[in-house]
């Protein structure tokens, strides 16, 4: 009796032990020397200038959705940090408050190799290799150097391994009534999340439509019932994803309701709708929509990225 209690306990020690040795881990390599250097990093730039518009109210256009900028946004008012911060040369002095909105996409950094160390073992593979694809994470410059910035790359893989393992929990708890309808939810709105920060984020939720169609696939059911859930998952799933992401084009919209630097990238019709812009008052120019504003801001990032062939002096060749 005393023996079965000594191995239960051990076999739960084993099970919290990898996991737990993994977040020490990734807390050692995101929080050695964080908040340094405390002055404008790179990309910092254009998060503090994007931050400084939506504190005024003014319009300005970014190449990518705006969900990354507007965590970052919510986050700095939650601090109240921000205002009146010089962000517009790498090296600019920045004050506590803002190194503490560092905090936001750090914590994305640490909890991202738990979550793939969990996707591993709920896909059979051993502590050891789960572990080790973990570590390999909290090791890996370039994620460590995202996180430690007010930068928005870090959310994309947050949002969409998240997805990747509440849908393998979805999967886990098909037959029942209430648990894989509410992990499916929380699935597709992580992977709508990653998608709504930068368009890459589309193949997280292409990524579930994959494992969704193998498992379909593989079922014993009739080819009709296949072809019926999938396109059932597949409508279902796009329509969440768009609901999410429209909304938080409203949100911002809302949050940019004046006339600014982001313009000149919009149609007349765009710029009736911001206040002080040269088009507000004008009676020939017909005022835009919410779903016109919608499309329009979406088609302008299409062009704006397909047409971004500059090479930065600080990027370095492919290989």
């Amino acid at each position: 009796m005393n023996l079965s209690l000594i191995q239960k306990s051990w076999i739960r020690l084993k099970n919290w032990l990898a996991p737990a040795a993994l977040f020490a881990l990734s807390l050692i390599t995101h929080l050695y020397a964080f908040g340094n250097p405390k002055s404008v990093v790179f990309d910092e730039t254009y998060s503090g200038t994007f931050l400084a518009a939506y504190d005024k109210g003014a319009y300005f256009f970014d190449v990518h959705p705006p969900f990354g900028r507007l965590l970052i946004k919510f986050f700095a008012d939650l601090l109240h940090a921000a205002q009146g911060v010089d962000f517009s040369a790498i090296g600019n002095p920045l004050p506590q408050s803002i190194v503490l909105i560092r905090l936001l996409p750090l914590t994305a950094g640490i909890f991202l190799p738990l979550i793939v160390y969990v996707i591993c073992r709920n896909a059979h593979f051993s502590r050891l290799t789960a572990f080790t694809a973990g570590a390999l994470l909290c090791i890996e410059n370039s994620l460590i150097v995202q996180s430690r910035f007010v930068l928005t790359d870090g959310f994309i893989l947050f949002f969409g391994f998240l997805s990747i393992l509440l849908y393998q929990y979805y999967r886990r708890y098909v037959g029942r009534r209430f648990l894989p309808w509410l992990f499916f939810l929380l699935s597709i709105l992580n992977a709508a999340a990653a998608l709504s920060v930068k368009w890459t984020g589309l193949s997280f939720l292409l990524l579930i439509f994959i494992l969704e169609g193998k498992e379909v696939l593989l079922s014993v059911m009739s080819n009709w019932k296949k072809i019926k859930k999938l396109l059932s998952f597949g409508v279902l799933s796009c329509g969440i994803v768009l609901i999410f992401y429209f909304s938080v084009f409203l949100v911002h919209f809302s949050l940019l309701p004046h006339s600014g630097q982001g313009d000149a990238f919009m149609t007349e019709r765009f710029q009736k709708t911001l206040v002080g812009s040269a088009y507000q008052n004008d009676p020939t120019v017909s005022i835009k929509g919410p779903f016109g504003k919608f499309f329009e801001i979406n088609a302008v990032m299409y062009e704006a990225n397909a047409n971004f062939t500059k090479v930065h002096q600080y990027s370095s060749k492919w290989y």
